[in-house]
C-alpha cells in the first residue's frame, strides 16, 4: 500500500509539474506550495513507512513479537535507539520529497517565465 500511495502522489504532481515547465501557472508559489502540503499528506507516512522500516531493517533490526496469549499483536523493536534513528531519517525524508516538488515547479515556472516574478 504504501507504494501505491507514492506513485498516486507522483502522478498527481504531473500535470502541476507540466504546467509549470509550460509556463501557464498563474500563482506558480502559491500553487507550489498547496501541490507540496498535498504530496505530504497523500505520500508523507507512505515515504515515512518505508524509509524508517527499510533503514532499521538494513541494519539488522528486527520486531518482537511477545509471549503468551497476545504474541504477534504487538511488534516492539529489539533495538528502540536504531528504530528511532531510523524514523529521524524517515522523517527528514518525508519532508523533503514535497520540498523538492515545490522547488521542481517553481524553479520550472520561473525558467518558462523569465520576465515574471
Amino acid at each position: 500500500m504504501d507504494w501505491f500511495m507514492i506513485i498516486t502522489g507522483i502522478f498527481s504532481a504531473i500535470p502541476f509539474v507540466w504546467a509549470a515547465k509550460n509556463g501557464t501557472l498563474e500563482k506558480p508559489i502559491k500553487t507550489a506550495i498547496l501541490v507540496g502540503v498535498a504530496m505530504l499528506i497523500v505520500m508523507g507516512p507512505a515515504i515515512y513507512n518505508s524509509v524508517a522500516l527499510s533503514v532499521y531493517l538494513q541494519g539488522d533490526g528486527e520486531f518482537d513479537g511477545g509471549e503468551g496469549d497476545h504474541s504477534g499483536e504487538e511488534y516492539d523493536p529489539t533495538e528502540p535507539e536504531a528504530w528511532a534513528q531510523a524514523g529521524n531519517v524517515g522523517l527528514f525524508v518525508c519532508n523533503l520529497v514535497p520540498a523538492i516538488i515545490f522547488m521542481g515547479i517553481w524553479w520550472l515556472n520561473r525558467h518558462a517565465n523569465p520576465n515574471q516574478n
